[in-house]
């Protein structure tokens, strides 16, 4: 059995339209008087007064369960109905309190051959050690009786409040009761859907509100809860949204300002929390079934140059690319890619005896290579890779590779050189003069990845 929302739409008496607060189904006030007072708990409260050496069980004043203002399940019918859930509010002003009064909740068949029911809550059950003027608080909860038989038509629920009684009993005496809220809620044993609307504000300007969705299906609950805050005197405000399901499933894109983290997570200890702010997951284990993308999980970057084709000279680099200081635990991946071709041609002097030219063609590799910063200074450049030589003055021959690099430095520098190289020489037949230059560098890149863990 769980409980709905609240089912009275007026539980602190703000909806006073008329006579008596909205809700209200019937006063009796033969003997004694029902009034409003302004000066309740939360602004208008009721006052029963009874009558002096009161006879009968007034006065009294009714709530049922067919009123607009009473939102119960399948209108308010008593057959259907498993119990109601009651919170009243209420202080003793004057009198004695072991008079018969309190509240009774009356289950009442229809039509014929039903049998009625009740259900009686008295105000000095609920005392404790209160004094006149305190405040009281009566929460039970309301279960029609097994005696209780559905007639020909539909019932209905009665919830009466009396000023003094004899009910179970009891000596009824005078005595004032103010009750400055009545808070129902219908109570369900299979199904349910409810909303909760709450907002509250206490003298010192303290003020709390909320919004609940609940749903109920056998042992299946979900639920969204949004509550905000307000301390009127460190002038904190805080707000939380609580989603409980068994699946949480979101459909279309979800934009977050904040960050995102598992219930319990500890810095480098335990948990997983997404620092969207500073663009950081922290997590203890990651499975890339595929590939790990642009730098998702890592430090580095990409670098680019020479995406038109240029004429380099030897020892020219092709751009440094700065990565960072590497630390302990980081494992570096240095990759290259770039595409060469021959750099020259030239001839010599003609040689009429033989009539022949010397021909010479100077090829063209790379050199890829890092440095590091110590102390604040750069050491020498380091070679990871000598490539290949072209092998046309024509076509392009692309040259790449990866490489590995730890170790724990201020900052590292990654860089292609130019080289040329010598890839031919020979006399050819005839008088040759003059020297060609080619355009032999094109779409140089360097790509850098460090796993950190």
């Amino acid at each position: 059995m769980i409980l709905g929302s609240e089912s009275f739409t007026n539980p602190i008496f703000a909806n006073w339209g008329n006579t008596w607060p909205d809700g209200t189904t019937s006063v009796n006030e033969l003997s004694g008087s029902v009034t409003k007072s302004t000066s309740g708990k939360y602004g208008n409260a009721i006052d029963l007064v009874t009558a002096a050496n009161p006879i009968i069980n007034q006065p009294n004043m009714k709530f049922r369960s067919t009123e607009a203002d009473l939102i119960i399940r399948d209108s308010g019918d008593a057959d259907s109905n498993v119990g109601l859930a009651l919170i009243c509010e209420f202080e003793n002003r004057a009198g004695t309190w072991d008079n018969g009064g309190g509240i009774q909740v009356h289950w009442v068949s229809g039509g014929t051959g039903g049998t009625d029911a009740t259900a009686e809550y008295l105000f000095d059950d609920y005392r404790n050690s209160a004094q006149q003027f305190e405040d009281v608080v009566m929460d039970v909860v309301a279960i029609k009786p097994d005696a209780y038989v559905a007639g020909s038509a539909a019932g209905y629920i009665d919830i009466i409040f009396f000023a003094t009684s004899n009910i179970n009993g009891k000596t009824r005496a005078e005595a004032t009761w103010r009750i400055h809220r009545l808070s129902v809620r219908d109570l369900s044993a299979n199904s349910e859907s409810t909303l909760t609307q709450t907002a509250l504000s206490d003298i010192a300007g303290n003020s709390e509100a909320s919004f609940v969705m609940r749903a109920k299906a056998g042992e299946a609950v979900g639920t969204m809860e949004t509550v905000a805050t307000n301390n009127a005197a460190t002038g904190i405000a805080e707000s939380q949204i609580t989603l409980q399901a068994d699946d949480i499933i979101f459909k279309g894109d979800v934009l977050v300002g904040g960050d995102i983290k598992s219930e319990g997570f500890v810095t480098g200890v335990t948990g997983m929390h997404f620092d969207l702010e500073n663009d950081t997951l922290e997590i203890q284990n990651l499975i890339a079934r595929t590939a790990i993308i642009d730098g998702a999980v890592s430090d580095g970057g990409i670098y680019s140059s020479y995406s038109a084709p240029a004429h380099l000279d030897d020892n020219t680099s092709l751009g440094s690319f700065t990565l960072g200081a590497f630390t302990t635990g980081s494992f570096w991946h240095l990759a290259y890619s770039c595409n060469i071709r021959h750099h020259s041609q030239s001839y010599g002097t003609y040689v009429p005896k033989t009539n022949q030219t010397p021909k010479t063609i100077m090829g063209t590799r790379v050199r890829f290579q890092y440095r590091t910063k110590t102390s604040g200074s750069w050491n020498s450049w380091v070679l990871l890779v000598q490539s290949a030589k072209s092998n046309s003055a024509s076509t392009w021959r692309t040259v790449n590779g990866v490489f590995d690099l730890q170790g724990v430095y201020e900052d590292v520098q990654i860089r292609v050189l130019v080289e040329e190289d010598l890839y031919s020489f020979a006399d050819v037949t005839g008088n040759f003069s003059g020297n060609t230059n080619y355009n032999n560098i094109d779409n140089n890149s360097y790509v850098a990845r460090a796993l950190v863990r």
